[in-house]
């Protein structure tokens, strides 16, 4: 019974015109974002690897110095871009690939897309993921909206329910009609996307990403189901389909472009995060003032000597068997250490 009910719903997918114009847009935006895709990796990585190289080179080449001098002359040190950011973006955008390295300092990450973008980058941009997780769930909509509602409509519903199909057998039916359709959509763009990573970043790059595609592939699937389920639902429990294709939209478009916004402006209002420049003074005055505010640099520094003059039992510094200068050096990293890790470890949490 269910295999007759999924053959009918192919036959009426067949001689539906709607289709063809829903397959023919997905896809044209998809050879839009895939070749965008592939573009974007392709610049991203090289930009990467050629300003790590050159940033690198020309510390290596600032000449003899003392070692600690060295160390502040610092470098750039870029992320390695994923392979995936052909297909997903990912948190790229907002997590930043690139972090200046220097002597006794943390910094922040630099170049974060989401900086110069503003909130508008929440929405979403031109990618093979927007495309499987905004567009694909559209096209589910308009083509299971109204399967059950239009047998209601046209008066078939009884009909159908007379030839020995129960209410379960006829919503299975349809969901697997519907979802093996969305499946003959959505797996010739996965594995396009899949052969281009494989293309572009080579056996290697594609073979480390295997695993992350494969987990990927099994939550599209499931994700995609659920919209499968959700359209039925709601067609099988209105009467009229001008009504559930309206609810449908609005849930689309309120689980999928709204509640990111609206998500953000709630967790920005619960748990604040510091300003760039706060968090910086912060760091500064620890420095400067000590973690408890109390005890300043210049106190610290006493205390420290006091506490050498004692083990040693010597009345001055430059009586000290050890070198003092090296041992401030050491100090004052590993007080550091304890900074970074209040401030970074609070902006973390």
């Amino acid at each position: 019974m269910i295999k007759n009910i999924i053959q009918k719903e192919f036959i009426e997918y067949t001689q539906n015109s709607h289709l063809k114009w829903i397959v023919v847009f997905i896809y044209s935006l998809f050879a839009i974002a895939l070749l965008t895709g592939i573009q974007y990796y392709r610049k991203t990585d090289r930009t990467s690897k050629a300003a790590q190289e050159a940033s690198y080179k020309q510390w290596l080449a600032q000449g003899k110095k003392n070692p600690h001098s060295a160390a502040h002359y610092g470098f750039y040190a870029y992320k390695p871009l994923s392979p995936l950011a052909l297909m997903d973006k990912g948190m790229e955008g907002y997590l930043g690939q690139a972090v200046w390295l220097e002597a006794h300092n943390q910094n922040e990450i630099k170049e974060r897309e989401a900086n110069d973008a503003g909130s508008i980058v929440r929405f979403g941009n031109l990618t093979v993921a927007f495309i499987l997780q905004f567009l694909l769930p559209l096209a589910i909509i308009l083509l299971g909206f109204n399967l059950f509602s239009k047998e209601k409509e046209y008066g078939t519903l009884p009909l159908l329910l007379s030839s020995a199909a129960s209410v379960w057998q006829l919503f299975k039916g349809k969901a697997a009609a519907l979802y093996r359709l969305v499946l003959y959509i959505f797996l010739p763009m996965f594995l396009a996307t899949s052969i281009s990573i494989l293309l572009v970043a080579g056996f290697a790059g594609w073979l480390t990403v295997l695993p992350h595609t494969i987990l990927l592939l099994i939550f599209y699937l499931l994700y995609l189901g659920l919209w499968v389920l959700l359209s039925l639902y709601i067609s099988s429990f209105v009467k009229h389909s001008a009504v559930a294709l309206v609810g449908l939209l609005a849930f689309w478009v309120f689980s999928t472009f709204f509640i990111s916004r609206i998500g953000s402006v709630v967790a920005k209002s619960a748990v604040p995060t510091p300003s760039s420049f706060h968090f910086s003074h912060s760091i500064r005055l620890d420095n400067e003032m000590g973690i408890d505010r109390k005890t300043p640099a210049s106190l610290r520094q006493k205390t420290f000597e006091d506490s050498l003059l004692k083990k040693y039992a010597v009345d001055s510094i430059s009586q000290l068997p050890l070198n003092i200068r090296g041992l401030n050096l050491q100090r004052g990293e590993d007080y550091g250490y304890l900074i970074f890790e209040k401030n970074n470890g609070g902006l973390e949490a």
